[in-house]
């Protein structure tokens, strides 16, 4: 999977996904949302640490889950 980093996210949308998550872990993250999120990244991670690293689909997640709470 292409990581494309934050460049794809709008800018409000980058630093609502880091204020909401930015603080749990991937391992936190995958049971929330699948094993397939942020596949690449170790587990013991902070999403902070790694959002510019994260594939599209695991943006996408994370962007769809924001939307949702609105």
């Amino acid at each position: 999977m292409k990581n494309v980093g934050l460049n794809s996210t709008r800018p409000g949308v980058s630093e609502e996904i880091s204020r909401r998550y930015g603080a749990a872990t991937i391992v936190t993250l995958r049971e929330k949302f699948g094993d397939q999120f942020a596949v690449n990244i170790p587990a013991h991670a902070k999403l902070d640490d790694v959002l510019h690293k994260l594939d599209q689909s695991s943006l996408d997640l994370l962007k769809r889950d924001i939307k949702q709470e609105r």
